[in-house]
């Protein structure tokens, strides 16, 4: 995995960024650039549009842009169950609209004694260990939603550049 750089944090600055990013990760040859962003307040359909907007025409085969409703925590959460038993928090814990302060606070992810690369490890964990995603992308919240769109683009990315035959957990 090849990390692009951007200047900024907002939402903003790293759309302003995008073709830039992409640029310098087609020169170190990477195949697929996934664009990954919160919609926080807006749409995530509408963020998703911007966010495509701003990627060039000569990377458009290659570039993926998911957008969470809201935030990534609101995925990470969309399987209650497995969620409050990794995060070792009450499931109702997790059924506010926005879960983000309860997985960082279960998490410890707001301490700044975690180190960067501590913090992705234990989301990871949870994501590895998560089970088929099938029934939590056939769900009808913005979360689930988005999500589901996220896996197709994804698939169909993969499935262009040969990376090989998997199951589609959507059937």
């Amino acid at each position: 995995m090849i990390r692009g750089r951007t200047r900024g944090r907002s939402a903003t600055s790293v759309r302003r960024d995008t073709p830039k990013v992409c640029v310098e990760l087609r020169e170190k040859h990477a195949d697929i650039v996934v664009v990954l962003t919160d919609s926080d307040d807006q749409r995530w359909r509408d963020a998703l549009t911007e966010e495509r907007r701003g990627v060039p025409g000569e990377s458009e085969h290659c570039v993926i842009c998911g957008v969470a409703a809201r935030n990534v925590e609101c995925w990470l959460v969309l399987n209650r169950p497995h969620a409050a038993k990794a995060l070792g928090v009450d499931e109702g814990r997790l059924d506010a609209d926005d879960p983000k302060s309860v997985v960082h606070r279960a998490l410890g992810i707001s301490s700044r004694d975690l180190k960067p690369e501590e913090k992705v490890e234990k989301i990871a964990e949870i994501v590895r260990t998560m089970p088929p995603l099938g029934p939590v992308l056939q769900g009808n919240t913005d979360a689930a939603r988005s999500l589901k769109q996220l896996y197709e683009d994804a698939r169909d990315c993969a499935q262009r550049h040969g990376c090989g035959d998997f199951p589609n957990e959507l059937e």
